[in-house]
């Protein structure tokens, strides 16, 4: 019996300086790099948030 995979892997590349600041951000957060990111992503898409050419990072919590 198979299950229906709910979760897709996405690949993607990021410049140095964003790993060492999402590095950052996590260890402020208590979670890892990946888990951040993922959280990131998911907020952004559930507030249908439109990227162009630049992402600024913030230190504001909600």
């Amino acid at each position: 019996m198979t299950t229906e995979r709910k979760t897709r892997a996405i690949a993607v590349q990021l410049t140095p300086q964003t790993i060492k600041r999402l590095d950052e951000l996590a260890a402020e957060s208590g979670i890892s790099r990946h888990r951040y990111m993922i959280l990131i992503l998911e907020r952004a898409v559930a507030a249908s948030v439109t990227v162009r050419e630049q992402v600024a990072f913030s230190n504001e919590r909600p």
